[in-house]
Formats: structure tokens, sequence, C-alpha cells
């Protein structure tokens, strides 16, 4: 038992703020752990679907992906939609590559706005994959209902100055 007024330990993440100092992922992310839906600013669409044309130079997969990741979830600020990655892409990062996947989980919900996000951004929809066969990108969502993803705790990344969402690894690997 602490002392009155000493500071309690928690058995959850506290949010972070922006005093606190950010983790080098490696030169073009880095990781804050977790942190609150940004602030909604106005979206340019056609900018952010630029950027992921952009990408068929990029070599780097597992980048090209969380780049397309970052812009679907500028595209979905607004609409208060927040994508997480979960499954194997996850793992992918968390293990700096030591494990690889052919697609890209996401836990987001059934919606028309998430629709439009992907077909903003020049995704074709196929079954229950968004695709872009040019840049090598298969994103599975929305991802099946009730993932840990939706509660769990989350890291986020900020890569080419957009933010990812990813399941905490913890709960990653219970899943």
């Amino acid at each position: 038992r602490s002392a009155p007024g000493a500071p309690r330990e928690s058995s959850t993440r506290r949010r972070s703020s922006a005093h606190e100092p950010t983790a080098r992922i490696d030169s073009t992310a880095t990781a804050v752990f977790p942190a609150p839906l940004a602030i909604i600013r106005p979206v340019n669409a056609r900018e952010l679907k630029s950027k992921v044309d952009a990408l068929a130079s990029e070599p780097d997969r597992l980048r090209r992906r969380l780049v397309a990741l970052g812009a679907l979830t500028a595209c979905l600020e607004p609409a208060r939609i927040e994508p997480i990655l979960v499954g194997g892409c996850a793992l992918e990062l968390y293990t700096q590559g030591g494990y690889s996947t052919g697609d890209v989980d996401l836990a987001l919900p059934v919606s028309p706005k998430v629709d439009a996000a992907f077909a903003d951004l020049g995704f074709e929809k196929s079954g229950r994959y968004w695709v872009r066969r040019e840049l090598d990108l298969l994103f599975e969502a929305p991802a099946p209902a009730g993932l840990p993803g939706e509660t769990a705790p989350r890291t986020e990344l900020s890569i080419d100055g957009l933010r990812v969402v990813i399941l905490g690894v913890e709960d990653l690997l219970l899943d």
C-alpha cells in the first residue's frame, strides 16, 4: 500500500502527451504509445491519393503498406473512423520483417465512408479486399467484428506525416 498522495501504479497504459519524447522506429517513423484520435483537420483527398500513387517507386513493401494505411487513416479521420492494423502485417512490423504476410488486415466497421475512402485512394473492391495491384497492396477490410483492436491498447506511428494505428504487441500475440 502506498503513502497518501503518492502516485499509484496502473495496469493500463497512460495516454501520451505532446511533451513526452517519441521512440525512434527508424529514420522515417516514430512511435507514440498510445495516443488519442488526433484533432480533426481538413483532408485533401487528391493530395493523399497522389501520395499513395507515388508509392510505385517505393521498394520497401512494408513502407508502402504503412504509407497507404496512413493515407486511409487521414481520409477517415473526419468521420472519426480509425483503421487499426491487426494480424500478420502488424506482426511483420513488430518483428522487423521476421514474419511476412501477403495482405494487410484492418479492424474497421462496415461503412459507405470506408468504401469511399478506399475508392478515393485508387483502390478497387474485390470481395472482402481492397486492392491496388500496381502497388502490390491488398487490404482486408473490414476484418471480422469483435477483434481485440477495437478496445485494446494500441501503438501509433507517424510515417511521412501520416498517422498509423497498430494493435498493441501484447494483444496481437494473444490473438
